[in-house]
């Protein structure tokens, strides 16, 4: 498999498990499991709010306050958890491309 195959599949493969892993946490909460995704998320969500032009801010809650902070921490869970996991996944297809197919 080609370089940019991998890397394709791997990111389509972390916004499943991304999106599975939330889907799951909203629809049966675990606390200890929700708190590591947040704490986890919080710097990239606080980098946002620091560094982000103000017109960024402004697309993701029109009203400001409590809602941008919100929305920003949440892009903040998402890009962190992303990250990993596409790593992992690309960290997979890595090693199971190595392995020679056995007949």
């Amino acid at each position: 498999m080609s370089r940019a195959g991998r890397i394709c599949i791997s990111a389509a493969a972390a916004a499943l498990t991304v999106a599975a892993i939330f889907a799951l946490l909203v629809a049966h909460p675990i606390p200890l499991v929700g708190q590591v995704f947040v704490r986890a998320g919080y710097p990239v969500g606080q980098a946002i709010l620091e560094f982000a032009p103000e017109g960024f801010i402004r697309s993701l809650a029109p009203q400001g306050g409590p809602e941008a902070v919100g929305w920003a921490m949440a892009l903040g869970m998402f890009t962190t958890w992303f990250a990993v996991f596409f790593g992992a996944w690309l960290l997979l297809l890595w090693r199971v491309g190595r392995r020679p197919i056995q007949a």
